[in-house]
């Protein structure tokens, strides 16, 4: 792939008499095309590993194409072919996009990174990173990240990076993420001194007399209580706000937010785009959320991306597909705000982190300014 082999270039060439290129096919067959022979190689080593981060079609993330266990494998190949008295791998670098979580609580399934660093404890990797949002690669071989893929990329974006290690006591695998002043911000998939990553959480409870659906509210505003609130609407489709402690508040909203619409999917669906979108637009007008606030809208709600069983692959098929378009309102409603969906059962948990049954994706839609889409 071009794109691959031009972002290698460019890394290799920040340090090009310290790097050695190989590339490698997916069965583990390889040739060094550039640098020292792997095994003239001394002193300690950091791979980079580079790629496409994608989902394989069995919800499974994959680097080039590769699952954990097959980029393991071929990490392993390489590693044998060095001069282990001279010479060991430390640390791994996985390039590629959106290989971690940046938001647990979103979804806490991402472990591509955790499971690698554990396949390879016996060769002797003690450390590994990876990128929790899209990756590129500049021309001087310094690597970017960006929440949209389009734009607003940034150099040294901590929060975009989660670095994996062993635990001295119990040997287990932990990840740590760092704000860019150096401060650590979240340990093992929990925000720390409640470090949410948006200023404003806002819960909306879509149905008041189900128990699951309130429990599931309670658990998510009480995972960052300094900054969440709960929406709730009447029988007369009035919005009003609480706080965790159930105290009606008068919010308004400034910088980035996240809305959770929890509920169970069915009622979402049965509800349908229409209501569901009207009904979040009149959260945003309650709330004064401006269309040009940066925010994200999660449905919490089982399989609230599963495609329909009817229409073509060209259509719209799925309710979080229908919402965001019509909240987009084709670049004239809210622009800069993510909204996300899921293909499967989802559970929230005692402590407000969300769990999806094995094979489950989410998916997160975005609106390209520059596509107009």
């Amino acid at each position: 792939d071009d794109n691959v082999k031009d972002s290698t270039l460019k890394l290799a060439f920040k340090h090009p008499t310290q790097t050695t290129i190989v590339q490698m096919q997916k069965d583990g067959t390889h040739r060094v095309v550039y640098g020292t022979q792997l095994k003239d190689i001394t002193g300690k080593v950091k791979m980079v590993a580079v790629g496409y981060g994608r989902e394989a079609e069995d919800g499974t993330q994959t680097l080039g194409g590769r699952s954990v266990d097959e980029l393991s494998a071929n990490i392993t190949t390489i590693s044998q072919e060095l001069n282990t008295d001279a010479t060991t791998i430390k640390h791994v670098s996985l390039v590629g996009c959106n290989l971690a979580s940046n938001n647990p609580t979103d979804d806490n399934t991402s472990t591509y990174g955790a499971e690698m660093l554990q396949q390879l404890k016996q060769t002797g990797v003690e450390s590994m990173s990876a990128r929790s949002e899209y990756v590129a690669i500049g021309p001087d071989g310094r690597k970017l990240t960006s929440s949209t893929g389009t734009s607003e990329w940034k150099h040294k974006d901590g929060k975009a990076k989660t670095l994996y290690s062993f635990d001295e006591l119990t040997g287990k695998v932990e990840s740590r993420v760092y704000d860019d002043k150096g401060t650590l911000v979240r340990y093992n998939g929990k925000h720390l001194n409640d470090d949410s990553q948006y200023k404003t959480n806002i819960i909306f409870q879509l149905e008041n007399k189900d128990d699951t659906v309130k429990n599931a509210t309670d658990a998510l505003a009480n995972k960052h209580p300094k900054n969440s609130y709960i929406a709730k609407m009447d029988e007369a489709g009035n919005i009003k706000i609480y706080d965790v402690d159930g105290n009606e508040v008068a919010l308004n909203v400034n910088g980035k937010y996240r809305i959770n619409v929890v509920g169970h999917g069915s009622s979402m669906k049965t509800m349908g785009a229409d209501a569901l979108s009207n009904r979040i637009t009149a959260l945003q007008a309650k709330l004064n959320i401006e269309q040009t606030d940066e925010g994200r809208i999660a449905l919490v709600g089982c399989e609230t991306d599963k495609p329909s069983s009817s229409g073509t692959a060209a259509e719209i098929t799925s309710l979080a597909q229908l919402v965001a378009k019509r909240l987009y309102d084709s670049g004239n409603g809210t622009i800069n705000a993510e909204v996300t969906g899921r293909t499967t059962q989802i559970e929230v948990n005692a402590d407000g982190t969300k769990t999806m049954l094995t094979g489950g994706t989410k998916t997160v839609y975005s609106w390209d300014t520059d596509k107009g889409e």
